[in-house]
């Protein structure tokens, strides 16, 4: 399903959400995340993978939405990956403490198989 802010597939029972944004800051944050949370509240996924290939810069109050789709996805009893992750933006997560929140892996398909 191709949304305004990512593409959202399905593959081996995962829901994969890849961002077409390049950079996720402050003034399109709120729209990226909606449309992503929207598509979690819809779909239950027991496993969410977000692929963030394309994404070069991810504001710090994206991190925040990252953490809120990780609590929800638990909530339906799912869990949450995240892949492709730029150096910068891992640097991030570990600086502010969550990146021992989240399952990170190098690859979509590491992410599929962790």
């Amino acid at each position: 399903m191709q949304l305004q802010h990512q593409d959202l597939h399905r593959i081996d029972g995962a829901l994969i959400a890849r961002f077409s944004e390049h950079h996720i800051d402050a003034a399109n944050c709120d729209a990226v995340f909606s449309e992503l949370i929207d598509a979690v509240t819809q779909e239950h996924p027991q496993l969410l993978i977000v692929n963030f290939r394309r994404v070069s810069f991810l504001h710090s109050i994206a991190i925040g939405y990252v953490v809120k789709v990780r609590e929800l996805v638990q909530a339906y009893g799912g869990e949450l990956r995240l892949c492709n992750l730029e150096p910068q933006i891992i640097e991030t997560f570990s600086i502010i403490r969550v990146d021992r929140l989240f399952n990170i892996c190098d690859t979509e398909r590491s992410a599929l198989s962790a």
